[in-house]
């Protein structure tokens, strides 16, 4: 069990050891005045309920370059490039790839290079989204006999869908900084205690501000525990991500997320089959608007009795 010593709860300690040795006094000593405690040396009353929450310490220049990279992602007709992305547990780690062409309204197209789910040691697996704003497909390499097809979602939840379903959204940042109105909000939110600059880097040969950023969530000890700490390099002359750190710190260890932008382009002219989905050869469409095959009729021919449900005449 961790100590909870501290001068003020030695303090009283002393305190109740000494109101203890005045009790047990005869009745026949002398009386004498109590001596009136010197403030200086009473301990302070110990805090009830939970912990006060941390100062809050924000940078107004750094929230400002924040909200700046919100509204570029916000403001983007078509956006493409590279995306890594690591999960470092201490013990073990993991990585995804993807290359990926956004455009407004509703187009997507993903190829992501992301962990076996089946067999996390075996050989990675390569999902493809596309989506034309009208149709929704998605291919995932171990399992070549099927694809998906759906109709595409409304505007700006079909962007969302496709960075989920092909596991390479990462941790789910450009999703939120491309389709939620109120990402400026979100990005942080309400648990932020500090944002403020950090040393500038050059990321993917571009020179980039760092905003670093604590989230606070308190423990039941109103210790660190549960803090999260947010570290985003930002371009300086375009505003565009290049790369955001995610540590969660918890009783149990650490978690790092890392995910590294590269090769960014922006509304840039589109090839016109970038968002063209050619299925795979011998592989079925499944899905909600995929009707399912028809039985195969009987090998005798048979035909419903007369009577039986069916068969009635119009």
């Amino acid at each position: 069990m961790t100590s909870r010593y501290s001068p003020a709860t030695a303090v009283i300690g002393l305190l109740c050891l000494s109101s203890l040795a005045l009790a047990q006094e005869p009745t026949e000593a002398p009386k004498q005045d109590a001596p009136k405690p010197d403030p200086a040396t009473v301990a302070p009353p110990l805090p009830s309920g939970p912990p006060a929450p941390p100062e809050k310490k924000i940078d107004a220049d750094a929230k400002k370059a924040l909200d700046e990279m919100v509204k570029t992602y916000q403001d983007l007709k078509s956006l493409s490039g590279k995306m890594a992305f690591t999960v470092d547990r201490g013990t073990d780690k993991q990585s995804s790839s993807t290359v990926f062409t956004l455009a407004r309204p509703n187009k997507v197209s993903i190829v992501a290079t992301v962990p076996n789910p089946r067999d996390p040691k075996g050989a990675p697996v390569k999902r493809t989204i596309v989506s034309d704003g009208q149709q929704f497909f998605g291919f995932s390499s171990d399992q070549p006999k099927s694809y998906y097809k759906d109709k595409a979602l409304p505007e700006p939840d079909n962007i969302a869908r496709g960075m989920t379903f092909s596991g390479g959204a990462g941790s789910g940042l450009m999703p939120l900084l491309l389709t939620d109105p109120k990402a400026a909000d979100k990005v942080l939110g309400p648990s932020v205690i500090l944002v403020e600059f950090g040393p500038d880097e050059k990321v993917d040969n571009v020179d980039s501000r760092v905003i670093n950023a604590t989230l606070h969530e308190n423990a039941p000890t109103g210790s660190n525990a549960n803090d999260i700490l947010l570290s985003f390099a930002v371009g300086k002359e375009d505003s565009l991500l290049r790369r955001v750190t995610v540590t969660a710190k918890m009783p149990q260890g650490s978690l790092t997320m890392t995910e590294s932008y590269s090769e960014l382009k922006v509304n840039g002219d589109l090839a016109a089959n970038t968002f063209a989905f050619t299925p795979p050869a011998g592989a079925k469409a499944e899905g909600p608007g995929i009707a399912p095959p028809a039985p195969a009729p009987k090998k005798d021919g048979a035909k419903p009795a007369p009577g039986k449900k069916g068969n009635a005449k119009p």
